[in-house]
């Protein structure tokens, strides 16, 4: 982790902080929006970053916020549906997502979830939310 993570208070660090574990993993930021969590992710030591969006516009805006903290190699953005990931199934070691469970019919969003994550986080995994109520997290 960067010395400088440490000092960023925003909610992602707070469900960082109490438990998050990103280091060595490939993540998915699941609705990454321009991509200000994607980085802070990547501070953390992920091995990869995996933003998805339905916004064309918000995933360039990430791509380039990536590649000016210095994180464009281990990160690729995608556009595309929460309902329908374009990622190949049991290719995502955690999935982090904030402020985007009201947008998604959670059925389908949850079907989605396991398809991604990898068999062994998917056997032992728990979605669960955090104390602000604002993440899904799969482990």
């Amino acid at each position: 982790m960067r010395p400088d993570a440490r000092r960023i208070s925003t909610p992602f660090w707070c469900a960082a902080s109490s438990a998050l574990i990103v280091r060595g993993l490939t993540v998915l930021d699941y609705g990454c929006g321009a991509g200000e969590n994607s980085v802070l992710i990547a501070m953390h030591g992920a091995e990869k970053v995996v933003g998805v969006d339905i916004s064309p516009e918000l995933i360039e805006l990430g791509r380039q916020r990536l590649a000016l903290h210095g994180f464009a190699e281990n990160t690729e953005f995608r556009v595309g549906s929460a309902h329908e990931l374009p990622l190949e199934d049991e290719s995502i070691d955690v999935v982090f997502g904030m402020a985007i469970l009201h947008h998604l019919d959670l059925q389908l969003a949850s079907n989605e979830v396991f398809r991604v994550l990898k068999n062994l986080h998917r056997n032992n995994n728990s979605l669960r939310r955090t104390r602000t109520g604002n993440f899904l997290f799969a482990y």
